[in-house]
């Protein structure tokens, strides 16, 4: 986790929060649970914040709310195995969906905090 995130210090807020919820959401496929991914990532989200010196809010808000988005695995919601079981589509079919879905929530993801953090004076 730490070598995706080499440097992010650098880049201007709002490719920060995007990069964010791009690598959560992407790290999703590895560990296949929300909770599990709140639980791994959140610690590692603070201690990148205070690393490139910002405040841990910034950084850790992406994260959670991209821990909770899932697109791309069937097993990574009830709501994504109930439709799956039924037969209405392959795991192929909600992978590649999952994966346009990611990139699109993403860039909405990163734009809505990054505005209301601008308005709320985190940015």
């Amino acid at each position: 986790m730490d070598s995706l995130l080499v440097g992010i210090g650098s880049f201007h807020p709002l490719i920060q929060v995007f990069l964010v919820v791009l690598i959560v959401s992407l790290l999703k496929i590895t560990f296949s649970s929300n909770t599990v991914t709140a639980t791994i990532v959140i610690p590692i989200m603070i201690a990148l914040a205070q690393n490139i010196g910002v405040a841990p809010l910034t950084i850790t808000l992406p994260a959670a709310i991209t821990a909770f988005m899932a697109f791309i695995l069937v097993t990574s919601s009830p709501t994504n195995v109930i439709p799956y079981s039924a037969g209405y589509f392959s795991i192929k079919d909600i992978a590649v969906s999952g994966i346009v879905m990611t990139l699109i929530a993403s860039v909405i993801v990163a734009v809505t905090i990054y505005f209301a953090g601008t308005f709320s004076g985190l940015y």
